[in-house]
């Protein structure tokens, strides 16, 4: 449905951001850090995904 668009991409953003991230960590720092994506990293993500499905 239209109403749940924008938090779907942003969760898609959100995950792919991720991803990336962990792919680009070495196996040693992942199981012994918590990899998070940065709260301002956050809320570009939700900045963009809000422009992308109002505009489009």
């Amino acid at each position: 449905p239209e109403c749940a668009r924008l938090g779907v991409y942003t969760a898609y953003l959100y995950y792919k951001s991720l991803t990336k991230l962990i792919e680009a960590t070495p196996a040693e720092r992942l199981v012994n850090t918590r990899i998070r994506i940065p709260n301002a990293k956050k809320m570009i993500l939700f900045g963009q995904a809000y422009l992308i499905t109002k505009f489009n």
